[in-house]
């Protein structure tokens, strides 16, 4: 598994431990990297440092070794319209400013392209931030992009020990209560890890010529 990244060890930044950045790490670990993680709970990772915080970001990046490359994948768990603007808007920008010229992999939300009628998704496809959450969320992608950075966009996860109405479906085929009209969009956390892990080889060692494709049913 080494191989899918380099050849060489290398240091990579997760921001954000949560379900998704605990995994990653775990996963670089294992391929034999080095991930650094850092989360505003010192319970959940090697650092503590906030990302809403530009003197927090300039004091981690004063302590840590000089990472190879960085993956944003922090959430609000749920916040409101104020969490995204810190946390997304804000967190990029602090991010960015602390880590200048590292590659940043960004992780957004599928929840930006306003469809939830079914349609199956490129991210061709127009976007529609419907909210003002996710016009912030938007904003943040396209701070991260023109810095020359990677935006992921991803569905909500299910897993081991998460949404286990999902995990019961897709196992048994147990019927979901609720609006059988309703479109989900969901992406289990493991492919989500497995995704980003490519999109890292990419990025530290990027092919002469590359072209992704996806297609998502969004909600």
């Amino acid at each position: 598994m080494t191989s899918l990244l380099c050849t060489e060890s290398r240091t990579v930044l997760i921001l954000g431990t949560g379900y998704l950045g605990r995994a990653l790490a775990e996963r670089l670990r294992e391929a034999g990297h080095i991930p650094l993680t850092a989360d505003i709970d010192p319970k959940q990772a090697i650092y503590e440092a906030d990302m809403t915080d530009s003197a927090s970001m300039h004091r981690l990046a004063a302590r840590i070794p000089e990472p190879c490359l960085i993956v944003m994948c922090a959430s609000t768990r749920g916040g409101g319209t104020e969490d995204y603007l810190r946390l997304y808007t804000k967190g990029a920008e602090n991010t960015l400013e602390a880590f200048p010229g590292k590659p940043v992999i960004f992780c957004s939300s599928t929840s930006v392209y306003g469809i939830t009628d079914g349609r199956w998704v490129t991210e061709e496809h127009n976007v529609y931030p419907t909210t003002e959450k996710r016009r912030l969320l938007l904003q943040a992608e396209q701070t991260i992009l023109a810095a020359q950075g990677t935006v992921v966009r991803l569905a909500a996860l299910y897993g081991p020990g998460r949404c286990i109405l999902v995990s019961d479906y897709c196992a048994k085929g147990a019927a979901l209560p609720g609006n059988m009209d309703r479109w989900m969009n969901y992406i289990h956390r493991d492919d989500a890890v497995s995704a980003l892990f490519c999109c890292a080889r990419s990025v530290i060692r990027p092919a002469a010529s590359t072209t992704w494709q996806t297609a998502l049913p969004c909600s």
